[in-house]
C-alpha cells in the first residue's frame, strides 16, 4: 500500500511513531528550498494586514515565558505560517504543513538532543519581520536562511553527523541533495 507522506495525517503519525534521518532530512531539504523564496516573495507582495500578521505571531514567539515545547512548537509554526500565508503564492502555501513538519521535527529532535535555540535564534526570526516590513526580498531571503541555519546543527547532533555548516547567505544551508538518477 502507498502512503501519501505530504498528506497532514501520515506526516504527524510519522513524527509521533519514529523520527529519523530518512523521514527528517528531505522534510529540512524541502523546507531549505521553500521557505527562503516564501519569505522573499512575502516581502514583495504582503498586504499591511499580513505584515501586521506577521509582527503578532513574531511577539507572540517573543513573549513566551517557559513556555511548554508544545506551546513553543506552536508559536513557531504560527510564524512561519504567516510568513507563507502572505507570500502570496497558493501552491506554495500547500505546503503548509511540510513546513509545520519539519519544524515540529526540528523542536523535537532538540529536545532529544538537549539542545536549545541559541539566544539569538529570536533575533534571527526578527530579521524575517524586519525585512518583509521593509520590502527587502534580499535581506528577507538571507534573514530565512540564518533561521533555517540552526536547524542544522540540531540534525547533525542527533543524528551523528560531522558535517560543517556553511553559514554564508549565498551558499544556502549546504544540504546534500539525491544524486541524479
Amino acid at each position: 500500500m502507498y502512503w501519501d507522506r505530504l498528506n497532514p495525517l501520515v506526516l504527524n503519525a510519522e513524527l509521533r511513531y519514529g523520527l529519523d534521518a530518512e523521514l527528517y532530512e528531505p522534510l529540512i531539504e524541502a523546507r531549505g528550498l521553500i521557505e527562503p523564496e516564501v519569505a522573499a516573495m512575502a516581502a514583495l507582495r504582503a498586504k499591511p494586514e499580513q505584515i501586521a500578521a506577521i509582527k503578532v505571531a513574531f511577539n507572540g514567539l517573543a513573549e513566551m515565558e517557559d513556555p511548554t515545547p508544545e506551546e513553543r512548537i506552536s508559536a513557531d509554526v504560527l510564524f512561519h505560517r504567516a510568513v507563507l500565508a502572505a507570500c502570496g503564492n497558493w501552491v506554495f502555501k500547500r505546503f503548509g504543513p511540510v513546513l509545520d513538519a519539519a519544524i515540529t521535527a526540528r523542536m523535537d529532535l532538540a529536545l532529544r538532543s538537549n539542545s536549545i535555540d541559541p539566544p539569538f535564534a529570536l533575533a534571527k526570526h526578527k530579521r524575517i519581520v524586519d525585512a518583509i516590513a521593509e520590502r527587502n526580498p534580499v535581506e528577507a531571503r538571507c534573514a530565512t536562511l540564518g533561521v533555517l541555519a540552526l536547524s542544522k546543527p540540531v540534525y547533525a547532533d542527533y543524528f551523528a553527523e560531522e558535517e560543517q555548516l556553511d553559514r554564508s547567505c549565498i551558499s544556502g544551508m549546504n544540504l546534500r541533495l539525491p544524486s541524479p538518477i
